[in-house]
């Protein structure tokens, strides 16, 4: 909770403006008017301005006084959504960035005065660089306030481990947050759950999980997810435990793939998957493969395969991450229009263009995961634990 007691922050950087918008909208209608002394118009959000110069670096101004306050930053670095500046700077002087309704980032032209949508995508290291920022220019704004990082899809997080000569970026990134102010970062489903051991003890780490809203989601369903015929599959050994978790919520049985290579002969797959029991789990059986993202969607894409032609009735996906690198819609969608796969199922934590959602609608889900984030930020500003929120669903 802030100094004074008062009402949680949102402070947007531009991948998470959507994001933000959730957010910001369930604390103002529904959690903070719970509050026994709760004020009547709560204003939760933070403006920000980002101006992108000539030579196309930025700087971040926080647009309201927010000293000694509880501020929550909302950052989505594999953001689909957002459009970024993409001209030669010989093109332009540099323009003043602003951030619409609808999520979409648009430059303001000194000389007409219109506003434009601009057309590439950030990467993840550039998104990252805004956050870091807007963090900063947060800190010198909050003095002695509290900031709080909410990273859904938190960045490099399969970059974990430190082997022959790569770098360990999910260290990089952990370092710099620590060392422009950051008190707390809170996301869900990382890659790997002991990333909570890269933080100094100083800086506080919450890691959600979102298996029980999709758990939910499947009970609300039944006429989708039979619940008299799900079988949970693990892409590999190490999913398996989240798999068992939602086999024994609904009481379904579970098991996993391996890659099954030919012996003496590296890199050479006898077929493409081999799995842990009993192969006839799965026939006629509605499977459902359970992982924390998908990627480039391609062992996805042949694994369905490989279970379909083993004799599963139907085969459905669920990531907690739709990072959905390049060419991961047309590999999944290619999957659905062979009948491989029924469905993919995804949370919010990383903002989809609404023309990819109604591209592929016929074989993409999106759930959304902002009540649970409500829940948690309001607690924290409260100053109560979150431990009893872990199986929540918002």
């Amino acid at each position: 909770m802030n100094a004074n007691g008062g009402v949680p922050l949102i402070l947007p950087t531009t991948s998470g403006y959507r994001f933000a918008q959730g957010l910001e909208h369930a604390l103002r209608t529904k959690y903070i008017p719970a509050r026994n002394d709760a004020p009547d118009r709560p204003n939760l959000w933070i403006p920000v301005k980002m101006t992108v110069f000539g030579d196309t670096d930025h700087i971040v101004e926080i647009q309201r006084h927010i000293r000694g306050e509880d501020v929550y930053i909302i950052s989505d670095p594999y953001s689909h959504a957002i459009a970024v500046p993409d001209f030669p700077p010989d093109e332009y002087e540099g323009h003043i960035y602003h951030l619409r309704s609808d999520g979409m980032l648009v430059k303001d032209k000194k000389d007409k005065r219109t506003l434009e949508t601009v057309a590439r995508k950030l990467t993840v290291s550039e998104h990252f660089d805004i956050l870091s920022s807007t963090v900063e220019a947060a800190r010198n704004a909050v003095k002695s306030g509290r900031l709080t990082a909410i990273i859904p899809c938190f960045p490099s997080a399969k970059q974990d481990r430190r082997g022959g000569r790569r770098s360990l970026d999910l260290k990089r990134r952990i370092e710099t947050l620590e060392a422009l102010g950051i008190n707390h970062v809170v996301t869900i489903d990382i890659h790997n759950p002991d990333t909570e051991l890269a933080f100094q003890p100083n800086t506080d780490f919450d890691h959600l999980y979102a298996a029980y809203t999709f758990i939910r989601h499947m009970q609300d369903n039944p006429q989708t997810y039979d619940p008299h015929n799900m079988h949970f599959l693990a892409p590999d050994s190490g999913a398996f435990e989240r798999n068992k978790t939602y086999a024994t919520a609904l009481e379904a049985s579970a098991g996993f793939l391996y890659k099954n290579r030919v012996q003496n002969q590296a890199n050479t797959l006898a077929e493409p998957f081999g799995y842990g029991g009993d192969i006839e789990e799965v026939v006629d059986k509605d499977v459902i493969i359970v992982d924390d993202q998908i990627d480039t969607g391609t062992t996805l894409r042949s694994a369905v395969s490989w279970i379909k032609d083993k004799g599963a009735r139907s085969v459905r996906a669920v990531a907690v991450h739709s990072v959905f690198s390049h060419p991961a819609l047309k590999s999944l969608r290619a999957a659905y229009e062979q009948g491989n796969l029924a469905e993919v199922l995804v949370t919010d934590s990383v903002t989809l263009r609404q023309d990819q959602l109604e591209a592929n609608k016929d074989w993409l889900t999106k759930i959304t995961i902002i009540p649970y984030f409500a829940k948690v930020i309001d607690h924290l500003n409260q100053g109560l634990s979150i431990s009893g929120l872990l199986n929540e669903t918002g």
